[in-house]
């Protein structure tokens, strides 16, 4: 696989402040910086979180973050995000095909 940008990884996402659950990253959140954008009726907040614990984001101020974000870096558990899923549910998706792939089977 090229490099990627954690951007637009589907399990790179903010924390929700009404479930503290990571939370889908809308375009205003990865593009802008606004971290306290409003998804699924509520605010975000903090920085990026990955949810394989691949990269770690540094707790800085705002456009550094969306810069390291945007970055383009090589990465192993990458998987293109999907709008309107958030990192756990790109996982389940990933779970599902591993669970009907003949090779997981064999295992």
């Amino acid at each position: 696989m090229g490099k990627v940008r954690c951007a637009d990884c589907g399990f790179c996402g903010p924390r929700s402040r009404l479930t503290n659950n990571l939370d889908e990253a809308n375009e205003a959140y990865l593009r802008e910086a606004n971290f306290g954008a409003i998804v699924n009726g509520g605010p975000l907040y903090g920085g990026p979180i990955c949810a394989k614990s691949l990269i770690s984001f540094p707790a800085s101020h705002q456009p550094s973050m969306v810069a390291e974000m945007n970055q383009e870096r090589e990465c192993s558990g990458f998987l293109q995000r999907l709008i309107g899923r958030t990192p756990k549910e790109h996982q389940e998706m990933v779970d599902r095909i591993l669970r009907h792939s003949p090779d997981w089977r064999r295992q």
